[in-house]
């Protein structure tokens, strides 16, 4: 620095070939940055890092790059109604993960507030495609979104929703 001013560094991120920046980290006192990509959409990025002594900026982009996350996929079975109790409910579904496997599947009937832990069919999450099942009970009629999310080996998750009308039928 020909300042002899402190350096901070400040790293953005671009998706739309260096049009507009999105800020990813500032205030670093090294110029080294981890980026966890996974948070992203997969598409073309381009990294830009300046410098700052607080009289100069320094800029230096980087070429285009790919973020390829391939998040896991969720396809829903039917929803059904155990018999006699009328307010429980057994649904199910299929994860998929497109390069790793399946390690945990959770539903949430709260919009994601609280997550609970959905039955792998096999007894175990540990594959790229996971049959699953979750059972609730005390439902009344209504109309529900019924959230779920499965996660892969790389921490990577993939989200699905269904919407469930719950109708015990016509009043006596």
């Amino acid at each position: 620095d020909e300042n002899a001013g402190q350096l901070v560094f400040t790293i953005e991120v671009s998706r739309d070939q260096g049009q507009t920046w999105d800020l990813l980290a500032q205030g670093l006192k090294e110029p080294s940055y981890i980026w966890d990509t996974r948070a992203f959409s997969e598409g073309v990025y381009i990294l830009r890092g300046i410098a700052d002594d607080g009289v100069d900026k320094v800029s230096a982009t980087s070429s285009e790059f790919s973020v390829k996350n391939l998040r896991p996929t969720i396809a829903f079975g039917k929803t059904k109604t155990i018999s006699g109790t009328g307010s429980a409910l057994v649904d199910d579904g299929v994860a998929k993960s497109p390069s790793r496997e399946i390690v945990d599947v959770e539903y949430s009937l709260d919009g994601g507030i609280v997550w609970l832990e959905a039955e792998a069919k096999d007894a175990k999450f540990d594959s790229a495609e996971e049959p699953f099942s979750f059972k609730v009970v005390g439902f009344r009629e209504g109309i529900y979104e019924i959230l779920v999310r499965a996660r892969d080996s790389g921490g990577i998750t993939g989200e699905a929703k269904k919407i469930l009308i719950v109708d015990f039928g016509p009043p006596p």
